[in-house]
C-alpha cells in the first residue's frame, strides 16, 4: 500500500513538472476569457447607450443633440428639460415686470 502511495506521489511530482506548461496555458485561457467578458460588457454598454440615444431622439419635444447624450439618468434629463423650459418663461415674465 505504501509503495502505491509513493508511486502516486512520484507520478504527481512528474505531473507537476509537466503541468507547468499546462498551468501557463490555463492562465492564458483564463486571461483571454476575462478579456472576452470585458469586451462583451463594453459591447452591451455601447448597445444600451445607443438604444437610449435612439429612444431619446424618437421622443417628441426633446431636441437632444448627440453630445448631450451623456445625460442618461432621468434626474439629469429632467434637469436639462427644466433648463430648456426656463428661458421662455423668463422672456414671458420680463415684460410684465417692466409694465
Amino acid at each position: 500500500m505504501e509503495m502505491m502511495l509513493v508511486v502516486v506521489l512520484m507520478m504527481l511530482m512528474m505531473m507537476m513538472m509537466m503541468m507547468l506548461e499546462v498551468v501557463v496555458v490555463v492562465v492564458v485561457v483564463m486571461a483571454m476569457m476575462v478579456v472576452v467578458a470585458v469586451v462583451m460588457a463594453m459591447m452591451v454598454v455601447v448597445v444600451m447607450t445607443m438604444m437610449m440615444m435612439i429612444t431619446i431622439m424618437m421622443m417628441p419635444g426633446t431636441n437632444l443633440t448627440p453630445e448631450c447624450g451623456e445625460e442618461m439618468s432621468p434626474r439629469t434629463k429632467r434637469r436639462s428639460a427644466e433648463r430648456r423650459a426656463r428661458p421662455p418663461e423668463l422672456e414671458v415674465t420680463k415684460p410684465s415686470v417692466y409694465h
